[in-house]
Protein backbone atom coordinates (compact mmCIF):
# COMPACT_ATOMS: atom_id res chain seq x y z
CA UNK A 1 0.00 0.00 0.00
CA UNK A 2 2.51 2.40 0.74
CA UNK A 3 4.65 1.54 -2.46
CA UNK A 4 1.29 2.56 -4.42
CA UNK A 5 1.09 6.11 -2.70
CA UNK A 6 4.81 6.68 -2.73
CA UNK A 7 4.27 6.03 -6.83
CA UNK A 8 1.25 8.33 -7.64
CA UNK A 9 3.35 10.95 -5.22
CA UNK A 10 5.76 10.58 -7.36
CA UNK A 11 3.57 10.70 -10.78
CA UNK A 12 1.89 13.95 -8.89
CA UNK A 13 5.23 15.53 -8.79
CA UNK A 14 6.09 15.09 -12.72
CA UNK A 15 3.01 16.46 -13.52
CA UNK A 16 3.33 19.67 -11.50
CA UNK A 17 7.15 19.89 -12.64
CA UNK A 18 5.92 19.60 -16.29
CA UNK A 19 3.27 22.55 -15.69
CA UNK A 20 5.66 24.44 -14.13
CA UNK A 21 8.70 24.20 -16.85
CA UNK A 22 5.82 24.29 -20.06
CA UNK A 23 5.74 28.14 -20.11
CA UNK A 24 9.62 28.06 -19.91
CA UNK A 25 9.90 26.06 -22.99
CA UNK A 26 7.13 27.62 -24.67
CA UNK A 27 9.12 31.29 -24.00
CA UNK A 28 12.01 29.84 -24.85
CA UNK A 29 11.05 28.55 -28.47
CA UNK A 30 9.30 31.74 -29.13
CA UNK A 31 12.55 33.56 -28.29
CA UNK A 32 14.74 31.80 -30.05
CA UNK A 33 12.44 31.98 -33.71
CA UNK A 34 12.46 35.96 -32.89
CA UNK A 35 16.41 35.84 -32.70
CA UNK A 36 16.38 33.54 -35.80
CA UNK A 37 14.42 35.70 -37.69
CA UNK A 38 16.34 38.69 -36.65
CA UNK A 39 19.35 36.74 -38.31
CA UNK A 40 17.95 35.49 -41.27
CA UNK A 41 15.46 32.84 -40.75
CA UNK A 42 17.68 30.38 -39.57
CA UNK A 43 17.73 28.58 -36.48
CA UNK A 44 20.94 26.65 -37.18
CA UNK A 45 24.55 27.33 -35.60
CA UNK A 46 26.63 29.82 -37.23
CA UNK A 47 29.95 28.19 -38.56
CA UNK A 48 33.08 28.71 -36.73
CA UNK A 49 36.78 28.30 -38.36
CA UNK A 50 39.47 26.54 -36.85
CA UNK A 51 43.37 26.25 -37.32
CA UNK A 52 44.90 23.44 -37.42
CA UNK A 53 46.89 22.88 -34.43
CA UNK A 54 50.28 24.17 -34.01
CA UNK A 55 53.00 21.30 -34.39
CA UNK A 56 55.30 20.31 -31.96
CA UNK A 57 58.46 22.81 -32.30
CA UNK A 58 61.08 20.96 -34.37
CA UNK A 59 64.97 20.08 -33.26
CA UNK A 60 67.04 21.91 -34.40
CA UNK A 61 68.66 19.07 -35.99
CA UNK A 62 65.01 18.80 -38.40
CA UNK A 63 65.14 22.44 -39.04
CA UNK A 64 68.67 22.37 -40.22
CA UNK A 65 68.39 19.35 -42.17
CA UNK A 66 65.14 21.15 -44.11
CA UNK A 67 67.13 23.89 -44.15
CA UNK A 68 64.19 26.13 -42.56
CA UNK A 69 64.42 29.74 -43.57
CA UNK A 70 61.23 31.45 -42.79
CA UNK A 71 62.92 34.92 -43.57
CA UNK A 72 63.72 33.70 -47.10
CA UNK A 73 61.85 35.13 -50.60
CA UNK A 74 58.75 33.86 -51.88
CA UNK A 75 58.01 34.00 -55.62
CA UNK A 76 54.73 35.95 -56.63
CA UNK A 77 54.37 35.10 -60.12
CA UNK A 78 52.29 37.70 -62.70
CA UNK A 79 50.57 35.88 -65.53
CA UNK A 80 48.55 37.73 -68.04
CA UNK A 81 47.06 35.63 -71.10
CA UNK A 82 47.51 31.98 -71.29
CA UNK A 83 46.31 29.93 -74.40
CA UNK A 84 47.56 29.26 -77.59
CA UNK A 85 50.46 31.95 -78.07
CA UNK A 86 53.95 32.71 -76.53
CA UNK A 87 55.09 36.34 -75.91
CA UNK A 88 56.35 38.22 -73.16
CA UNK A 89 53.00 38.95 -72.22
CA UNK A 90 51.36 35.15 -73.17
CA UNK A 91 52.74 31.77 -72.69
CA UNK A 92 50.29 28.56 -74.01
CA UNK A 93 48.67 26.09 -71.90
CA UNK A 94 51.27 23.81 -72.26
CA UNK A 95 53.94 26.04 -70.89
CA UNK A 96 51.41 26.97 -67.93
CA UNK A 97 50.96 23.59 -66.64
CA UNK A 98 54.59 22.52 -67.15
CA UNK A 99 55.26 25.44 -64.73
CA UNK A 100 52.75 24.41 -62.36
CA UNK A 101 54.07 21.23 -62.27
CA UNK A 102 57.88 22.54 -61.76
CA UNK A 103 56.85 24.63 -58.88
CA UNK A 104 54.69 21.30 -57.50
CA UNK A 105 57.80 19.04 -57.89
CA UNK A 106 59.99 22.18 -56.39
CA UNK A 107 58.20 21.77 -53.08
CA UNK A 108 55.92 25.42 -53.28
CA UNK A 109 52.41 25.40 -52.14
CA UNK A 110 50.04 28.17 -52.90
CA UNK A 111 49.09 30.58 -50.80
CA UNK A 112 46.43 33.63 -51.06
CA UNK A 113 47.12 37.16 -51.69
CA UNK A 114 45.71 37.46 -48.37
CA UNK A 115 47.89 35.08 -46.40
CA UNK A 116 51.09 36.65 -48.02
CA UNK A 117 49.67 40.44 -46.43
CA UNK A 118 49.08 38.75 -43.21
CA UNK A 119 52.40 36.60 -42.92
CA UNK A 120 50.66 33.83 -42.31
CA UNK A 121 51.96 31.00 -44.18
CA UNK A 122 50.07 27.44 -43.03
CA UNK A 123 51.85 25.23 -45.31
CA UNK A 124 53.62 21.61 -44.21
CA UNK A 125 57.64 21.50 -43.35
CA UNK A 126 60.20 21.87 -45.81
CA UNK A 127 58.07 23.64 -48.32
CA UNK A 128 57.71 26.92 -49.95
CA UNK A 129 54.85 29.34 -50.74
CA UNK A 130 53.84 30.56 -53.80
CA UNK A 131 51.53 33.16 -54.87
CA UNK A 132 49.82 32.84 -57.98
CA UNK A 133 48.50 36.08 -59.73
CA UNK A 134 46.62 36.86 -63.26
CA UNK A 135 45.88 40.75 -64.08
CA UNK A 136 43.92 42.38 -66.57
CA UNK A 137 40.77 38.91 -66.36
CA UNK A 138 40.94 37.98 -69.76
CA UNK A 139 38.15 35.68 -70.74
CA UNK A 140 40.87 32.79 -71.17
CA UNK A 141 41.13 33.00 -67.83
CA UNK A 142 37.94 31.84 -66.81
CA UNK A 143 34.80 30.92 -69.07
CA UNK A 144 32.32 28.01 -68.40
CA UNK A 145 32.01 24.82 -70.06
CA UNK A 146 28.50 23.59 -71.67
CA UNK A 147 28.07 21.76 -68.12
CA UNK A 148 28.27 24.55 -66.31
CA UNK A 149 31.88 24.44 -64.39
CA UNK A 150 35.07 25.97 -65.17
CA UNK A 151 35.87 25.21 -68.89
CA UNK A 152 38.80 22.74 -68.61
CA UNK A 153 41.33 24.63 -70.96
CA UNK A 154 40.53 28.11 -68.66
CA UNK A 155 42.99 29.55 -66.91
CA UNK A 156 40.57 28.16 -63.72
CA UNK A 157 39.84 24.67 -65.04
CA UNK A 158 43.34 24.03 -65.16
CA UNK A 159 44.21 25.30 -61.66
CA UNK A 160 41.13 23.06 -60.85
CA UNK A 161 42.42 20.00 -62.44
CA UNK A 162 45.81 20.47 -61.11
CA UNK A 163 44.82 20.71 -57.82
CA UNK A 164 42.41 17.69 -58.14
CA UNK A 165 45.75 15.42 -59.09
CA UNK A 166 48.28 17.17 -57.44
CA UNK A 167 48.06 16.23 -53.27
CA UNK A 168 48.70 18.99 -51.17
CA UNK A 169 48.35 21.57 -53.68
CA UNK A 170 45.57 24.04 -52.87
CA UNK A 171 43.02 25.81 -55.43
CA UNK A 172 43.72 29.28 -55.52
CA UNK A 173 44.85 32.45 -56.97
CA UNK A 174 43.91 36.29 -57.56
CA UNK A 175 42.57 37.83 -60.34
CA UNK A 176 43.49 41.30 -61.12
CA UNK A 177 39.93 43.16 -63.01
CA UNK A 178 38.72 45.96 -64.01
CA UNK A 179 35.67 47.23 -64.91
CA UNK A 180 33.37 46.92 -66.88
CA UNK A 181 33.78 43.50 -68.30
CA UNK A 182 35.85 41.20 -66.17
CA UNK A 183 36.57 37.69 -67.83
CA UNK A 184 34.52 39.34 -71.01
CA UNK A 185 31.32 38.07 -70.89
CA UNK A 186 28.72 40.78 -69.94
CA UNK A 187 25.69 38.60 -68.90
CA UNK A 188 27.91 36.52 -66.54
CA UNK A 189 29.83 38.96 -64.57
CA UNK A 190 28.47 38.43 -61.36
CA UNK A 191 28.22 34.49 -61.94
CA UNK A 192 32.33 34.28 -62.54
CA UNK A 193 32.76 36.89 -59.81
CA UNK A 194 30.36 35.10 -57.24
CA UNK A 195 32.04 31.97 -58.02
CA UNK A 196 35.40 32.78 -57.54
CA UNK A 197 35.22 33.86 -54.40
CA UNK A 198 32.91 31.16 -53.45
CA UNK A 199 35.32 28.79 -54.09
CA UNK A 200 38.58 30.04 -52.92
CA UNK A 201 39.94 32.55 -55.39
CA UNK A 202 40.87 36.33 -54.91
CA UNK A 203 39.89 39.23 -56.44
CA UNK A 204 42.42 42.36 -56.49
CA UNK A 205 42.23 46.28 -57.44
CA UNK A 206 43.12 46.95 -60.92
CA UNK A 207 41.29 50.28 -61.51
CA UNK A 208 38.36 50.98 -63.04
CA UNK A 209 39.18 50.67 -66.66
CA UNK A 210 42.60 49.85 -66.44
CA UNK A 211 43.66 53.35 -66.00
CA UNK A 212 47.27 54.83 -66.49
CA UNK A 213 47.16 56.02 -62.65
CA UNK A 214 49.95 58.33 -63.30
CA UNK A 215 48.20 60.32 -65.79
CA UNK A 216 44.89 61.10 -63.26
CA UNK A 217 44.92 63.78 -61.21
CA UNK A 218 44.19 62.88 -57.01
CA UNK A 219 40.52 62.62 -57.22
CA UNK A 220 40.19 60.93 -60.60
CA UNK A 221 42.56 58.18 -59.35
CA UNK A 222 40.37 57.96 -56.28
CA UNK A 223 37.56 57.91 -58.51
CA UNK A 224 38.87 54.66 -60.49
CA UNK A 225 40.04 52.82 -57.62
CA UNK A 226 36.86 53.24 -55.28
CA UNK A 227 34.44 52.88 -58.14
CA UNK A 228 36.17 49.49 -58.55
CA UNK A 229 35.56 48.49 -55.00
CA UNK A 230 31.79 49.57 -55.74
CA UNK A 231 31.04 47.97 -58.81
CA UNK A 232 32.45 45.12 -56.73
CA UNK A 233 30.57 45.47 -53.58
CA UNK A 234 27.64 45.64 -55.80
CA UNK A 235 27.65 42.00 -56.65
CA UNK A 236 29.51 40.50 -53.33
CA UNK A 237 27.97 42.84 -50.57
CA UNK A 238 30.84 43.81 -48.16
CA UNK A 239 33.86 42.02 -49.87
CA UNK A 240 36.89 44.29 -49.60
CA UNK A 241 39.64 44.39 -52.42
CA UNK A 242 42.46 43.67 -50.27
CA UNK A 243 45.32 44.27 -53.16
CA UNK A 244 46.35 46.19 -55.81
CA UNK A 245 48.19 45.59 -59.21
CA UNK A 246 49.34 48.63 -60.71
CA UNK A 247 47.75 48.95 -64.34
CA UNK A 248 51.12 49.92 -66.33
CA UNK A 249 53.16 49.34 -63.19
CA UNK A 250 52.72 52.69 -63.12
CA UNK A 251 52.10 54.89 -59.90
CA UNK A 252 50.11 57.64 -59.31
CA UNK A 253 51.45 61.37 -58.55
CA UNK A 254 50.68 60.97 -54.92
CA UNK A 255 51.59 57.11 -53.91
CA UNK A 256 49.32 57.04 -50.85
CA UNK A 257 46.48 57.19 -53.71
CA UNK A 258 47.53 53.93 -54.66
CA UNK A 259 46.82 52.21 -50.86
CA UNK A 260 44.07 54.19 -49.83
CA UNK A 261 41.43 56.69 -50.44
CA UNK A 262 37.76 57.64 -50.77
CA UNK A 263 35.76 59.08 -53.62
CA UNK A 264 32.10 60.21 -53.04
CA UNK A 265 32.04 58.23 -49.54
CA UNK A 266 33.14 54.84 -51.22
CA UNK A 267 36.46 54.25 -49.57
CA UNK A 268 38.80 51.55 -50.28
CA UNK A 269 41.69 50.16 -48.68
CA UNK A 270 44.64 48.28 -49.90
CA UNK A 271 46.96 45.93 -47.86
CA UNK A 272 49.64 45.31 -50.43
CA UNK A 273 50.66 46.97 -53.71
CA UNK A 274 52.07 44.69 -55.87
CA UNK A 275 54.47 45.83 -58.75
CA UNK A 276 54.93 44.54 -62.44
CA UNK A 277 57.53 42.31 -62.28
CA UNK A 278 60.89 42.79 -60.98
CA UNK A 279 62.25 39.76 -58.20
CA UNK A 280 61.02 37.01 -55.63
CA UNK A 281 59.59 39.33 -52.88
CA UNK A 282 60.58 39.66 -49.32
CA UNK A 283 57.31 38.95 -46.96
CA UNK A 284 56.08 40.71 -44.02
CA UNK A 285 58.82 38.84 -41.40
CA UNK A 286 61.71 40.29 -43.31
CA UNK A 287 63.43 44.08 -42.45
CA UNK A 288 63.13 44.66 -46.34
CA UNK A 289 59.57 44.18 -46.22
CA UNK A 290 57.91 47.30 -47.73
CA UNK A 291 53.75 46.49 -48.41
CA UNK A 292 53.48 48.80 -51.35
CA UNK A 293 56.31 47.39 -53.23
CA UNK A 294 55.41 43.96 -53.35
CA UNK A 295 57.77 42.64 -56.21
CA UNK A 296 56.55 40.08 -58.64
CA UNK A 297 58.34 37.40 -61.51
CA UNK A 298 56.50 37.61 -64.40
CA UNK A 299 55.48 33.99 -65.67
CA UNK A 300 57.05 34.28 -69.72
CA UNK A 301 59.77 31.11 -69.29
CA UNK A 302 63.24 32.88 -69.25
CA UNK A 303 62.15 35.70 -66.54
CA UNK A 304 59.96 32.52 -64.41
CA UNK A 305 62.86 29.99 -64.85
CA UNK A 306 65.83 32.18 -64.22
CA UNK A 307 64.13 33.43 -60.91
CA UNK A 308 62.96 29.81 -60.05
CA UNK A 309 66.74 29.03 -60.80
CA UNK A 310 68.39 31.99 -58.55
CA UNK A 311 65.79 30.90 -55.51
CA UNK A 312 67.26 27.24 -55.99
CA UNK A 313 71.14 28.05 -56.28
CA UNK A 314 70.93 29.16 -52.62
CA UNK A 315 69.94 29.60 -49.30
CA UNK A 316 67.73 32.16 -50.56
CA UNK A 317 64.36 30.93 -50.52
CA UNK A 318 61.65 31.03 -47.88
CA UNK A 319 61.19 27.34 -46.34
CA UNK A 320 58.99 26.66 -43.93
CA UNK A 321 58.71 25.33 -40.51
CA UNK A 322 55.28 23.92 -40.72
CA UNK A 323 54.14 26.35 -37.98
CA UNK A 324 52.04 29.17 -39.22
CA UNK A 325 52.52 31.36 -35.90
CA UNK A 326 56.10 30.74 -35.34
CA UNK A 327 59.19 32.25 -37.94
CA UNK A 328 61.91 29.89 -37.55
CA UNK A 329 65.30 31.07 -39.37
CA UNK A 330 68.89 30.85 -39.36
CA UNK A 331 70.63 32.40 -36.38
CA UNK A 332 72.82 34.33 -38.83
CA UNK A 333 70.09 35.91 -40.44
CA UNK A 334 68.93 37.03 -36.74
CA UNK A 335 69.51 40.84 -37.96
CA UNK A 336 67.04 40.53 -41.52
CA UNK A 337 63.73 40.00 -38.61
CA UNK A 338 61.21 41.62 -39.02
CA UNK A 339 59.14 41.02 -35.88
CA UNK A 340 55.27 40.90 -36.56
CA UNK A 341 52.47 41.25 -33.57
CA UNK A 342 50.70 37.90 -32.99
CA UNK A 343 54.11 35.80 -34.29
CA UNK A 344 57.15 34.10 -31.96
CA UNK A 345 60.21 33.69 -33.62
CA UNK A 346 63.08 31.03 -33.35
CA UNK A 347 66.19 31.11 -34.75
CA UNK A 348 68.67 27.84 -34.74
CA UNK A 349 71.91 27.04 -35.57
CA UNK A 350 75.24 28.84 -34.60
CA UNK A 351 76.28 32.50 -35.38
CA UNK A 352 77.67 32.94 -38.43
CA UNK A 353 78.59 35.11 -41.29
CA UNK A 354 76.02 37.73 -41.92
CA UNK A 355 73.67 36.67 -44.61
CA UNK A 356 72.47 38.62 -47.84
CA UNK A 357 69.01 38.23 -49.39
CA UNK A 358 69.58 40.20 -52.15
CA UNK A 359 70.70 39.27 -55.34
CA UNK A 360 74.32 40.09 -56.42
CA UNK A 361 75.02 42.31 -58.79
CA UNK A 362 75.94 40.19 -61.14
CA UNK A 363 73.63 37.41 -60.77
CA UNK A 364 70.16 36.82 -61.50
CA UNK A 365 67.67 38.07 -64.19
CA UNK A 366 68.02 41.62 -65.39
CA UNK A 367 65.43 44.02 -66.55
CA UNK A 368 62.61 41.78 -65.07
CA UNK A 369 60.50 45.03 -64.51
CA UNK A 370 58.19 45.90 -67.00
CA UNK A 371 58.43 48.88 -69.19
CA UNK A 372 56.73 51.70 -68.76
CA UNK A 373 53.03 52.23 -70.90
CA UNK A 374 53.61 48.48 -71.85
CA UNK A 375 50.13 46.97 -72.18
CA UNK A 376 49.41 44.85 -68.78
Amino acid sequence: MNRVIRRGSSERRKRLAFRLLLPTAVLGVVLGATLAARDGGSTAPKPTTTRRPSPSPMSEQKLASLRVNELGRVPVIEWHEVGEAESRWKVTRKTFKEQLQRLYDGGYRPVTVADFADGRFDIPAGTTPVVLTFDDADRQQFYFGENGQPHPDSVVGILRDFARTHPGWRETAAFYIYWPLPFREKDRVPQKLKWLVDNGYELGNHSYGHDNLSSLDDEEVQQSLARLQEEVEKVIPRYRLRSHALPFGLWPKDRSLAVTGIWEGKRYKHDVVLLVGDEPAYTPHHTRYDPTKVMRVQAFPPEFDKWLNWLDSGPRRFVSDGDAATISYPRERQDQLRRVRGFSDRAYGSPGPAASSGPPATSGPTGSSRPAGSAS
